[in-house]
């Protein structure tokens, strides 16, 4: 529910930086929802302010529309009839097992985007949006699923992320372990430090001219 959050008063202050990120099923800025809390919850006349649709809500929603389209399958197929409710009875519904295969085999788009299922009835493919809080409001960065993670706009994003380290000046603390960071002596005496996270860093500055670190030894 990451969506819903106010985080305004998070907003980045002069010489002071924010960042967070979460996934999300649903829209940060809510275009594929069409329904909010209110039209759900209450009635059509009751004045209430519009909040972005819970996660929860939307995910109920998607449920009983499922199932009323595999109800709506399987009553164009055969007359539904109401089961017999007995408390005394083990007897199953003859059009139960029906339905939960309609189910299994439906793909359709709802407000957690699409939805399809394996055959022991479980969702799979799902898509997560990678939101990023900047100034006032979330923005989507790239999409994950099962396949992998992608950004939006390959460009875009590098430059938005380089963007919310610029001007800051990390404290770095080290230990001396090889292949990390290891100490030497040059020609002159002086101690400096080499290796992959030495490289890491000076790669970083070299990319993005304001960068700064200040590196601190840890002797444990």
């Amino acid at each position: 529910d990451a969506h819903t959050f106010d985080l305004t008063e998070f907003a980045a202050e002069e010489g002071r930086q924010r960042s967070i990120s979460a996934f999300t099923m649903l829209d940060p800025k809510g275009q594929q929802l069409p329904y909010t809390t209110r039209d759900f919850l209450t009635k059509p006349d009751v004045k209430e302010e519009k909040k972005p649709l819970p996660l929860k809500i939307a995910l109920i929603y998607d449920a009983v529309d499922l199932l009323a389209k595999a109800f709506d399958h399987i009553n164009s197929q055969q007359k539904l009839f109401k089961p017999f409710m007995r408390c005394n009875l083990n007897e199953t519904w003859s059009f139960g097992e029906s339905i939960i295969k309609r189910m299994n085999m439906s793909r359709n788009k709802g407000f957690t985007g699409l939805y399809e299922f394996d055959e022991w009835g479980q969702r799979t493919n799902i898509t997560l949006d990678v939101i990023h809080f900047r100034n006032t409001s979330y923005e989507k960065d790239a999409i994950w699923n099962s396949t992998g993670y992608y950004a939006i706009n390959e460009t875009e994003f590098k430059k938005k992320s380089m963007g919310d380290i610029k001007n800051i000046k990390f404290k770095v603390s080290t230990l001396i372990k090889e292949p990390y960071v290891m100490q030497t002596v040059d020609a002159d005496g002086n101690i400096k430090y080499e290796g992959f996270c030495i490289d890491l860093l000076d790669r970083m500055k070299k990319d993005e001219e304001n960068i700064d670190t200040n590196q601190k030894r840890q002797t444990t």
